[in-house]
Protein backbone atom coordinates (compact mmCIF):
# COMPACT_ATOMS: atom_id res chain seq x y z
CA UNK A 1 0.00 0.00 0.00
CA UNK A 2 1.59 3.68 -0.98
CA UNK A 3 1.24 6.23 1.95
CA UNK A 4 1.88 9.02 -0.65
CA UNK A 5 0.35 10.39 -3.26
CA UNK A 6 3.58 10.49 -5.87
CA UNK A 7 2.87 8.87 -9.44
CA UNK A 8 2.84 5.04 -9.38
CA UNK A 9 5.47 5.24 -12.34
CA UNK A 10 7.55 7.52 -10.43
CA UNK A 11 11.44 6.46 -11.48
CA UNK A 12 13.84 7.02 -7.94
CA UNK A 13 17.47 7.17 -8.63
CA UNK A 14 19.01 5.30 -5.52
CA UNK A 15 22.78 7.17 -6.07
CA UNK A 16 22.20 10.60 -7.80
CA UNK A 17 24.65 12.03 -9.35
CA UNK A 18 23.00 15.67 -7.81
CA UNK A 19 22.52 16.16 -4.36
CA UNK A 20 20.22 18.27 -2.13
CA UNK A 21 22.37 22.06 -1.84
CA UNK A 22 21.55 21.41 2.25
CA UNK A 23 22.64 17.89 2.27
CA UNK A 24 25.77 17.92 -0.10
CA UNK A 25 26.84 14.57 1.48
CA UNK A 26 23.41 12.81 1.21
CA UNK A 27 23.43 12.26 5.45
CA UNK A 28 18.88 11.83 4.66
CA UNK A 29 20.01 9.42 1.71
CA UNK A 30 17.76 11.12 -0.93
CA UNK A 31 16.58 9.42 -4.13
CA UNK A 32 16.07 11.11 -6.76
CA UNK A 33 13.57 11.31 -9.15
CA UNK A 34 14.13 10.69 -12.82
CA UNK A 35 10.35 11.50 -13.51
CA UNK A 36 10.96 15.65 -11.97
CA UNK A 37 14.80 16.54 -12.80
CA UNK A 38 16.11 17.58 -16.04
CA UNK A 39 19.29 19.42 -16.46
CA UNK A 40 17.96 20.89 -19.69
CA UNK A 41 21.34 19.58 -21.59
CA UNK A 42 19.15 19.28 -25.06
CA UNK A 43 18.15 21.86 -27.47
CA UNK A 44 14.49 21.91 -26.54
CA UNK A 45 12.48 21.11 -23.49
CA UNK A 46 11.61 17.54 -23.01
CA UNK A 47 8.21 17.09 -23.92
CA UNK A 48 7.36 14.14 -22.33
CA UNK A 49 8.29 15.88 -18.81
CA UNK A 50 6.49 19.69 -19.21
CA UNK A 51 3.78 21.44 -21.07
CA UNK A 52 5.09 25.06 -22.19
CA UNK A 53 1.97 26.34 -21.41
CA UNK A 54 -0.30 26.17 -18.59
CA UNK A 55 -2.83 23.84 -18.99
CA UNK A 56 -4.93 25.55 -16.66
CA UNK A 57 -4.89 29.11 -16.99
CA UNK A 58 -3.95 31.70 -20.09
CA UNK A 59 -2.19 33.66 -17.42
CA UNK A 60 -2.56 37.13 -15.14
CA UNK A 61 -3.58 39.97 -17.11
CA UNK A 62 -2.42 41.77 -18.96
CA UNK A 63 -0.07 39.16 -19.31
CA UNK A 64 -0.86 35.71 -21.33
CA UNK A 65 1.59 32.42 -21.38
CA UNK A 66 2.81 31.97 -24.76
CA UNK A 67 4.73 28.80 -25.72
CA UNK A 68 7.02 30.84 -28.00
CA UNK A 69 8.99 32.45 -25.23
CA UNK A 70 10.20 28.78 -23.73
CA UNK A 71 13.37 27.49 -24.98
CA UNK A 72 16.07 25.54 -24.33
CA UNK A 73 20.13 26.81 -24.50
CA UNK A 74 23.17 25.96 -22.87
CA UNK A 75 22.11 23.61 -20.16
CA UNK A 76 19.45 26.30 -18.89
CA UNK A 77 15.48 26.71 -19.08
CA UNK A 78 14.95 29.66 -20.97
CA UNK A 79 11.32 31.73 -19.84
CA UNK A 80 11.03 35.04 -21.38
CA UNK A 81 8.60 37.71 -21.85
CA UNK A 82 7.93 39.91 -25.16
CA UNK A 83 5.95 42.91 -25.93
CA UNK A 84 3.36 42.86 -28.65
CA UNK A 85 2.22 46.00 -30.39
CA UNK A 86 -0.69 43.92 -31.77
CA UNK A 87 -3.16 41.35 -30.06
CA UNK A 88 -1.86 38.11 -30.59
CA UNK A 89 -4.41 35.04 -30.97
CA UNK A 90 -3.60 33.76 -27.47
CA UNK A 91 -4.61 37.27 -26.49
CA UNK A 92 -7.82 36.81 -28.64
CA UNK A 93 -8.72 33.73 -27.39
CA UNK A 94 -8.06 34.51 -23.81
CA UNK A 95 -9.85 37.68 -23.94
CA UNK A 96 -13.33 35.89 -24.49
CA UNK A 97 -13.09 34.15 -21.37
CA UNK A 98 -12.57 37.78 -19.43
CA UNK A 99 -15.46 38.87 -17.14
CA UNK A 100 -16.80 41.92 -17.40
CA UNK A 101 -14.65 44.26 -15.58
CA UNK A 102 -11.31 42.28 -15.34
CA UNK A 103 -9.11 43.27 -16.89
CA UNK A 104 -7.98 42.33 -20.45
CA UNK A 105 -5.12 40.47 -21.82
CA UNK A 106 -2.86 42.78 -23.87
CA UNK A 107 0.83 43.95 -24.83
CA UNK A 108 2.68 41.43 -22.56
CA UNK A 109 3.41 37.62 -24.18
CA UNK A 110 4.88 35.51 -21.24
CA UNK A 111 5.29 32.57 -20.56
CA UNK A 112 4.64 29.07 -18.12
CA UNK A 113 6.24 25.62 -18.04
CA UNK A 114 4.47 22.69 -15.99
CA UNK A 115 5.17 19.07 -15.40
CA UNK A 116 2.96 16.83 -17.28
CA UNK A 117 2.91 14.15 -14.25
CA UNK A 118 1.29 15.44 -10.86
CA UNK A 119 3.68 15.96 -8.37
CA UNK A 120 3.93 14.05 -4.56
CA UNK A 121 5.85 14.42 -1.52
CA UNK A 122 9.55 15.18 -1.90
CA UNK A 123 12.37 17.70 -1.97
CA UNK A 124 12.21 19.99 -4.63
CA UNK A 125 15.05 22.42 -5.24
CA UNK A 126 16.31 24.57 -8.55
CA UNK A 127 18.85 26.65 -9.54
CA UNK A 128 17.30 29.83 -11.11
CA UNK A 129 17.48 33.75 -12.07
CA UNK A 130 14.88 35.65 -12.26
CA UNK A 131 13.44 38.39 -14.59
CA UNK A 132 14.89 42.04 -13.92
CA UNK A 133 11.46 43.59 -14.31
CA UNK A 134 8.41 44.17 -12.95
CA UNK A 135 6.76 40.51 -13.68
CA UNK A 136 7.06 37.82 -11.50
CA UNK A 137 9.32 34.51 -11.48
CA UNK A 138 7.31 32.01 -9.82
CA UNK A 139 8.13 28.37 -9.13
CA UNK A 140 4.56 26.87 -7.78
CA UNK A 141 2.92 23.70 -6.59
CA UNK A 142 -0.64 24.04 -7.31
CA UNK A 143 -3.90 21.21 -7.55
CA UNK A 144 -6.18 23.86 -8.99
CA UNK A 145 -8.93 20.61 -9.47
CA UNK A 146 -9.16 18.61 -6.59
CA UNK A 147 -7.38 19.81 -3.47
CA UNK A 148 -7.22 23.88 -4.33
CA UNK A 149 -4.12 24.32 -2.36
CA UNK A 150 -1.03 26.18 -3.84
CA UNK A 151 2.31 26.23 -2.53
CA UNK A 152 4.24 29.28 -3.82
CA UNK A 153 8.27 28.17 -3.23
CA UNK A 154 8.83 32.03 -4.48
CA UNK A 155 6.81 34.36 -6.74
CA UNK A 156 9.61 37.33 -7.34
CA UNK A 157 9.53 40.86 -8.77
CA UNK A 158 13.18 41.78 -10.40
CA UNK A 159 11.92 44.72 -10.13
CA UNK A 160 8.93 46.41 -8.32
CA UNK A 161 7.55 49.25 -9.41
CA UNK A 162 7.23 50.43 -5.86
CA UNK A 163 8.93 49.52 -2.41
CA UNK A 164 4.89 48.81 -0.72
CA UNK A 165 6.23 45.31 0.57
CA UNK A 166 8.75 44.84 -1.85
CA UNK A 167 12.53 46.10 -2.16
CA UNK A 168 12.95 47.59 -5.46
CA UNK A 169 16.79 46.67 -6.09
CA UNK A 170 15.23 42.83 -6.31
CA UNK A 171 16.40 41.51 -3.06
CA UNK A 172 12.75 40.39 -1.60
CA UNK A 173 12.03 37.05 -1.71
CA UNK A 174 8.19 36.67 -1.65
CA UNK A 175 6.57 32.66 -1.05
CA UNK A 176 3.68 31.85 0.13
CA UNK A 177 0.70 29.26 0.66
CA UNK A 178 -2.51 29.50 -0.25
CA UNK A 179 -5.68 27.45 0.30
CA UNK A 180 -9.41 27.76 -1.96
CA UNK A 181 -12.25 27.35 -0.18
CA UNK A 182 -15.96 27.87 -0.83
CA UNK A 183 -14.61 30.81 -2.87
CA UNK A 184 -12.32 32.27 -0.30
CA UNK A 185 -8.41 32.86 -0.93
CA UNK A 186 -7.08 32.06 3.04
CA UNK A 187 -3.37 32.78 2.21
CA UNK A 188 -0.20 32.77 4.34
CA UNK A 189 2.38 35.34 2.71
CA UNK A 190 5.71 35.91 3.93
CA UNK A 191 9.22 37.95 2.45
CA UNK A 192 12.35 37.33 3.23
CA UNK A 193 14.87 39.62 2.31
CA UNK A 194 18.13 37.98 0.75
CA UNK A 195 20.35 41.08 0.40
CA UNK A 196 20.78 40.65 -3.03
CA UNK A 197 19.96 41.31 -6.55
CA UNK A 198 18.41 37.83 -7.23
CA UNK A 199 17.77 38.81 -11.07
CA UNK A 200 21.85 38.85 -10.99
CA UNK A 201 23.79 35.78 -13.00
CA UNK A 202 24.35 32.92 -10.81
CA UNK A 203 27.76 31.95 -9.99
Amino acid sequence: MRIDNNPINEVLIENPQYLPLTDPTNIRQWKMSAMFSDEFDGTEIDSNRWSNYHRFWAGRQPSVFDPKNVSVRDGSLLLTCTWEDEPTNLMIEANKTVQEGERIYENISACAVQSIERTGYGYYELRARTAPISIASAFWFRDPIESKQEIDIFEQVGRPVNANRLNLNGSSYPMNTHWFKEGKDYSNCKVYNTGIDLSLSLP
